[in-house]
């Protein structure tokens, strides 16, 4: 069963994020975040924006490429 939807105007949902206006707009026009209209307002579930960071690699993981070194 999934958690509730908590959701959030653009502004607090920016601010939750830790994310410009510019970062909002890509996750939203990518449907990386779930967002709805209530009228001419965009409202975003917060949850949405945990997944989004919750599916991010970890630092260090073995997802991520190792740097070629430099041929001396």
């Amino acid at each position: 069963e999934s958690a509730p939807h908590r959701w959030a105007t653009r502004r607090e949902a920016m601010i939750y994020g830790r994310m410009g206006s510019t970062k909002m707009n890509e996750l939203l026009q990518s449907k990386s975040i779930l967002a709805k209209k209530h009228g001419r307002k965009v409202i975003i579930d917060l949850n949405s924006i945990d997944a989004f960071y919750g599916a991010l690699p970890n630092v260090g993981s073995a997802s991520q490429k190792p740097q070629q070194q430099a041929a001396a």
